[in-house]
């Protein structure tokens, strides 16, 4: 009876010991979960304006104007109640095909709709430059157009992928 009951404490000992790992483990990971939750990159909350100013200092592009709300409705259909920031920049040498258009809409279907817009506006600049410009056509062909969630770009530039990287370093 003695031995059974030494057995019977040394095996609640065993099992209290098994319990004891098994919460300091999930404790040990548990904390290696927070510490790299921690270690995580947080989204940069930049700004268009910011951004395209970014763009300008890598002294890229030519002397760029801004397209009011009207300009950018009648050349591109751009509705600027539809986003919460634009920066819309053409060349100001129209003989360059040069252009940056950043915006963030309010909405996933705004969005949506936007790109088409601006899948549009990259074909009409290359029908346009064709003809007449074959290098500025070459520079349009090579633009880049893309959607982040509700963010939208258009670059148009001889060194498109510089401004694209000034872009993805603030994303």
């Amino acid at each position: 009876m003695k031995r059974l009951i030494a057995k019977f404490k040394k095996d609640q000992a065993q099992h209290r010991k098994r319990r004891v790992r098994l919460v300091l483990c999930a404790s040990i990971a548990l904390m290696l979960v927070l510490l790299l939750a921690g270690c995580t990159p947080q989204k940069k909350d930049i700004s268009l304006a910011q951004i395209y100013q970014q763009m300008e200092e890598t002294g890229v592009l030519p002397e760029m104007l801004p397209l009011d709300e009207e300009e950018g409705y009648n050349l591109i259909g751009l509705e600027y109640d539809q986003y919460t920031e634009q920066v819309v920049m053409v060349s100001q040498n129209s003989l360059l095909a040069d252009e940056v258009i950043l915006l963030r809409a309010k909405d996933k279907a705004s969005a949506d709709a936007t790109y088409k817009l601006l899948e549009g506006r990259m074909d009409a600049k290359a029908r346009e430059a064709r003809d007449y410009s074959p290098e500025q056509y070459a520079i349009i062909k090579d633009g880049i157009l893309k959607q982040d969630g509700q963010t939208l770009i258009l670059l148009v530039s001889p060194r498109v992928n510089e401004l694209n990287d000034v872009y993805n370093q603030q994303k």
